[in-house]
């Protein structure tokens, strides 16, 4: 006698699935839910390399299994007789392996009867959840030793299931990606100094990395006040609203030097709009508008302008104006201490404009920084 499905567990478990795509550290929780739909004692979940013949990742419901993970992509994974039989089923069906392999034929398998059996597994159920030409993203569901064989009714179940879990373990690689870049861009903003803030179209403080919080305890530039980020000093205020505004009216980036009265000297504040989607954002910036970068000016080294001579081509002149600008100096500044006009610097700006391919200072300072000294 089969045992009646729930439709309320089976939306349960579909919800999870879609959860998990969003919150990765949750996908073993879903996964399991789907094995217990299904009566399976336990899973595993990977990323077969076609070319390299290895497993890229794995996910499975208990941690002894990780000592056969290793065999199976050194050796078993090549003899596995079920990936044929996979290979030659359509995305999202579930192959049952008691459908394929008698008893007869079992007892004289390599896989089973020296790595499968040894496990602790008998019966499996497995499915090609999704492929990107390169890998396979395989998803077994498995019955202990002494277990009865997946039936007709829950087969169809994990069918249903699979369906779902095809898609939710796409978005679930794609976000882990998202959150693998956003992990790197924030170490890197870490080590040049990077505060940034994350401002919604209120104008009020959504999201702020650790330099960001540092530049708040400090609190001699940056304060928040009844959550919106504001200048310490009246005198920036103005510049730092006035720059917020913009962005959020104009749709277009601009950048203040506040600061200077602070005991640490001024900082260099980019604002520009946030257009990222809502739906995979990987840095907690999904409610922002605004991206309020801040950096020390005398914070790391400048490239060195023969490094700028050589990748953009600048001239001597342009080169050393461009180092300057990224030491934090205004135009003004750089134009007194080399003892030229404010208009022929401006021209030199310009011609660094064209031959990098930028179009604002803070674009170009942004870019420049990137330039190894």
């Amino acid at each position: 006698m089969t045992r009646p499905r729930s439709k309320t567990l089976h939306e349960d478990a579909v919800a999870g699935l879609y959860r998990a795509a969003l919150y990765p550290d949750e996908m073993h929780e879903a996964i399991s839910a789907v094995a217990a739909r299904v009566g399976a004692d336990t899973f595993h979940f990977m990323a077969w390399d076609r070319q390299r013949m290895t497993t890229r990742f794995n996910v499975y419901s208990h941690a002894q299994l990780a000592d056969g993970i290793e065999d199976y992509a050194a050796y078993y994974g090549a003899i596995d007789p079920r990936r044929q039989l996979l290979d030659s089923q359509p995305i999202g069906s579930v192959l049952a392996c008691h459908q394929h392999f008698s008893s007869d034929a079992v007892s004289r398998d390599e896989f089973f009867q020296d790595f499968l059996i040894p496990m602790g597994s008998r019966y499996v159920a497995g499915s090609r959840v999704w492929t990107d030409g390169n890998q396979d993203f395989v998803l077994g569901l498995m019955r202990d030793v002494g277990n009865q064989p997946f039936s007709a009714d829950t087969l169809m179940e994990a069918e249903r299931l699979v369906a779902h879990f095809g898609r939710a373990s796409q978005l679930w690689a794609d976000t882990r990606a998202l959150q693998a870049a956003a992990a790197v861009g924030e170490r890197v903003a870490q080590v040049q100094g990077l505060a940034h803030f994350g401002l919604n179209s209120q104008g009020e403080l959504v999201y702020a990395n650790g330099n960001a919080e540092a530049h708040l305890r400090e609190g001699t530039v940056l304060r928040l006040s009844h959550t919106r980020l504001v200048a310490c000093d009246p005198r920036d205020e103005e510049a730092l609203s006035s720059g917020v505004r913009h962005v959020l009216d104009q749709r277009s980036g601009c950048s203040r030097l506040i600061g200077h009265w602070a005991p640490g000297g001024a900082v260099m504040v980019s604002i520009a709009p946030l257009d990222i989607d809502r739906n995979a954002s990987a840095w907690s910036l999904d409610q922002a508008s605004v991206l309020v970068t801040v950096r020390r000016r005398d914070f790391g080294a400048a490239p060195a302008p023969i490094a700028l001579q050589q990748m953009y081509g600048l001239s001597r002149a342009e080169a050393s104006l461009a180092v300057s600008l990224c030491r934090g100096d205004t135009l003004q500044e750089y134009a007194e201490a080399a003892g030229l006009s404010v208009a022929t610097v401006r021209t030199q700006l310009k011609a660094i404009f064209q031959k990098t391919a930028t179009s604002r200072q803070a674009e170009l300072v942004s870019l420049l920084l990137q330039v190894p000294g």
